[in-house]
Formats: structure tokens, sequence, C-alpha cells
């Protein structure tokens, strides 16, 4: 898979102001584990509790003992910010309130980044992506036309906004 967006972006700006390796190793250390923690709290929300409570604070640390998290949450892997996006898309494509609705130009939007964060970004986020938009159309009475458009205009938002990034890198 292809890291090119997570790696050769950001971390770009970060190593150009950095002189020494050593300090760009914990500086992006820093980063991802600020990824991992992001993580984290996603997990928790994705489960439906809220982060501010005592069930919110044990799902948290329940959460953090999830080995997998914990072999990658210090690693520089284009793997935890893929992960984030596909926790964020499920959190956009499944409102955890009864009156919210789907946000499905924000799921084809992240479906769009993953992208150019890892190919295979693509195999985790078309479940998503065609999850939300039958979901709002059945559910939320939607018309398929409307939730498509609003799916097609995020994957054009973000297509163009991580073009626009990487030619800044």
């Amino acid at each position: 898979s292809s890291a090119n967006l997570i790696l050769l972006g950001p971390m770009t700006w970060i190593a150009g102001a950095i002189n020494h390796a050593a300090l760009l190793l914990r500086t992006e250390r820093l980063l991802f584990f600020g990824v991992f923690w992001v993580n984290l709290c996603l997990i928790v929300r994705c489960a439906g509790i809220r982060l501010l409570s005592a069930r919110g604070f044990l799902a948290l640390l329940l959460a953090g003992t999830l080995a997998p998290l914990w072999d990658y949450g210090f690693e520089i892997r284009h793997d935890n910010v893929l992960l984030t996006a596909l926790l964020a898309a499920w959190l956009f494509a499944r409102p955890l309130a009864a009156e919210a609705r789907r946000r499905l130009y924000v799921v084809g939007l992240l479906a769009s980044v993953a992208q150019f964060i890892a190919f295979k970004g693509f195999a985790y986020l078309v479940p998503v992506v065609v999850f939300a938009v039958v979901a709002a159309t059945l559910e939320e009475r939607r018309s398929i036309v409307h939730s498509v458009a609003a799916v097609a205009g995020g994957v054009i938002t973000g297509t163009v906004g991580c073009y626009a990034a990487e030619l800044l890198a």
C-alpha cells in the first residue's frame, strides 16, 4: 500500500523545520501518539458511549487494552491515520442521537481522503459509504439522487483538497 499523503505531506512540512533526525522522529512519534488517542476516543464514540462519563472513561480504558492498537500506536504508520478516517466515517454514517442525520458529504470526503492515505482505504471505506447511502435512503427517506450527490460532493472536495496538499508538500 501507499502512504504518500501522510508520509510526504504533513511530515515533509515538519521535516523542513527540524534539523536533527532524533528530534524529527520524536516529533513524528508524538504526532502519531496523538492519532492513537484520537482513535481510542473514536472507538468509544462509535460504540455509542459518551466520553465525558464514568462509563466512557471505563470504555476508554478497555479500548486501550486492545493489542493491535498498541502494536501500531507509537509507530509512524499510515494504518493509524487510515483507522482514524474509517472510525470517523463510521461515526458520521451512523448517527448516535435519535434526531441526528447521516452526514453523507463528510462520509464521502473521508472516503476520498482515505485513498490518499493508503490505497487499501478503498476496501475499508466503500462498505461504509454504501451503508450510509442505503441507510439514508431507507431510514431517513432521502432520495437516492440526493444521497449520492452528497457523497459525490464530499469525494470531489476530498480529492481536490488532497491534491492541493500534495502540491504544497
